[in-house]
């Protein structure tokens, strides 16, 4: 499973489309690769069971639980909807997985740019995008604690936009794919320690 996280407007569903097209033209012995977008969780949504049912091999998922991190605060929730304990055992699913967890921040002027360019209504201001991409930022929760492998990609002023920039979507496939060989390298040592 791949994930892209990041605040809205910094370029999160079109680097998951372009690495769902790149991923499904280099073929794969176990199948096609899937886009999955995450929105606001609803009334009935399990914050622990939830989550777990969305993991999925083969899957470029545009959000998951970081962004309910991220977020809580901006919506005003004042008691976690996600607790400490279920969000470590999550990212310790993930790290089972194999998962890479994939996060992309901007500059204020960035998302400005962005926010111009895309005539569209957002779930949330523009404060509280500026909000969310400074917790992306300087969270240490984003930061791949825990044995979880994160990259993170900032957008600076004049950069290529992440889903552009090809050096950085082969950067992200090569981590991915080092990652299920190193997962799978330690469940054959562990297959043949049982033996």
């Amino acid at each position: 499973m791949l994930i892209v996280e990041g605040a809205d407007l910094t370029g999160k569903t079109t680097l998951c489309k372009r690495l769902v097209r790149e991923l499904n033209q280099r073929g794969s012995l176990e199948g096609e690769w899937n886009y999955s977008h995450m929105t606001a969780p609803g009334s009935r949504w399990d914050f622990y069971w939830s989550y777990l049912e969305f993991m999925r091999r083969r899957a470029v998922q545009d959000r998951f639980y970081l962004s309910e991190l991220a977020y809580r605060g901006i919506r005003g929730d004042r008691e976690p909807k996600l607790t400490s304990f279920e969000s470590n055992l999550i990212r310790a699913q993930l790290i089972l997985m194999g998962g890479l967890t994939v996060i992309l921040t901007t500059t204020e002027n960035g998302l400005l740019l962005a926010h111009s360019r895309t005539p569209r209504t957002e779930m949330y201001g523009m404060e509280g995008i500026y909000q969310a991409n400074h917790w992306y930022m300087h969270d240490p929760r984003s930061q791949g604690d825990h044995g979880q492998t994160t990259l993170k990609r900032h957008q600076g002023s004049g950069q290529q936009w992440p889903a552009e920039d090809n050096e950085f979507v082969k950067v992200v496939i090569e981590n991915y794919v080092e990652k299920q060989v190193n997962l799978a390298n330690t469940l054959a040592r562990k297959t043949e320690t049982r033996l």
